[in-house]
């Protein structure tokens, strides 16, 4: 299993071959790679719970995160972390995957998917009091909420979403004005990102060939868990062309795809708040963890 990698600041296949003495697989070199970078084995074998002296929580709906007890003792977090910024849930009305089940897969497939969390992106929607904080306990990973939107420049991701871009927008709507949204998202404490732009009609690339560029678009999601051939090398082309940043995401509607693609993170990620900043000024770059 290969690891490619895209940097923000120009799309680059990064591979990981095993090194000349060591005698071990490209795959086993590339779990080396992330196992070092998460603290060696004993790192990688444990749950990939968020880590330190104190459980946190997260507030339910405004993607904060609490400690469970009082102190001065600060929550520590992997120093790089890996989230899977692009899936659905059942609550999409074209998934049958529970959020629990994506959360087994990544528990059972860890050595392959080294993942520390998911951000859930339903279809159209937005509901503020969604609560997995249980979830989050039990198995280990931070699960925050965003949603794909569909727009006239086709399908977007929102990060950061509060009430007052719930009350600007109506996430139902499937022609809403991807320039507004990418503009008045950013002014009211969020992000729109556009998704799989790669795509045929609902992708960024096929707009722009006959509409001019948005204005405002920090990042592409550069590597999707369901493009299909051609479809990453005309978002390759799209990034080094106008400048993008680039993430990832699995775009999962299924159990077993959860976490094939998804984002590095070169900073702490504890909250929706820390992921939009991330994502506005971080570094950060999509990872490929399909099978090759």
């Amino acid at each position: 299993m290969g690891a490619r990698e895209r940097a923000g600041d120009g799309v680059h296949v990064q591979r990981h071959p095993p090194e000349s003495d060591a005698g071990v697989s490209r795959r086993g070199a590339v779990r080396a790679r992330h196992g070092r970078a998460r603290g060696g084995a004993e790192a990688r074998d444990e749950p990939r719970r968020l880590r330190g002296g104190r459980r946190t929580r997260r507030h339910a709906g405004d993607g904060r995160v609490r400690r469970r007890d009082r102190g001065d003792h600060a929550t520590e977090v992997p120093a790089r972390v890996i989230l899977d910024l692009h899936l659905h849930s059942e609550l999409s009305d074209d998934s049958r995957a529970p959020v629990e089940a994506y959360l087994k897969v990544l528990q059972r497939k860890r050595a392959e998917r080294p993942l520390d969390g998911i951000v859930l992106t339903e279809h159209r929607q937005f509901d503020p009091a969604r609560d997995y904080r249980a979830l989050e306990d039990r198995y280990g990973f931070l699960i925050l909420n965003a949603a794909e939107v569909e727009t006239d420049y086709g399908h977007v991701l929102v990060y950061g979403v509060n009430p007052d871009i719930l009350a600007r927008f109506d996430f139902s709507d499937v022609r809403l004005s991807a320039q507004a949204l990418v503009t008045d998202v950013a002014r009211l404490g969020g992000i729109a990102l556009p998704c799989h732009p790669g795509r045929a009609t609902v992708g960024l690339c096929d707009h722009y060939q006959r509409k001019p560029p948005l204005e405002g678009v920090v990042a592409v999601e550069a590597l999707n868990g369901g493009s299909k051939k051609g479809e990453e090398a005309r978002v390759e082309e799209l990034v080094q062309r106008l400048g993008y940043k680039a993430y990832g995401g699995s775009d999962s509607h299924l159990v077993s795809f959860v976490g094939v693609c998804a984002t590095e993170f070169d900073a702490p990620i504890r909250s929706m708040d820390d992921l939009v900043a991330q994502l506005r000024d971080g570094r950060y770059r999509p990872v490929d963890f399909r099978a090759r």
